[in-house]
C-alpha cells in the first residue's frame, strides 16, 4: 500500500492499516486482531477527498516558497 496509514481499532485497540484514497473510493478495512471493519460514511467521502487533494497541493508546494526572513 503506497499511502498506508494506521488507525487504532475502536473495538480492540490494535492497529488497522488503511489507504485514505481507498477509503474515499469506498473500500473498507478489517482489524487484523478482531476483524472489526472501518470505512467512511458515503456522506463524508467528498469532504475527505477534498482534504486529501488540499494536502497533496500543500505537499507539492512545500519546497517552493521561502520562509519569511526575521526582521531585526
Amino acid at each position: 500500500m503506497a499511502n498506508e496509514q494506521f488507525i487504532r481499532c475502536p473495538n480492540c485497540g490494535a492497529q488497522i492499516m488503511f489507504d485514505p484514497y481507498a477509503l474515499v473510493r469506498g473500500e473498507r478495512f478489517a482489524c487484523p486482531k478482531c476483524a472489526a471493519v472501518i470505512g467512511l460514511d458515503p456522506g463524508s467521502r467528498d469532504i475527505v477527498k477534498n482534504t486529501l487533494e488540499e494536502l497533496e497541493t500543500l505537499k507539492k508546494n512545500l519546497g517552493k516558497t521561502k520562509p519569511d526572513q526575521p526582521s531585526f
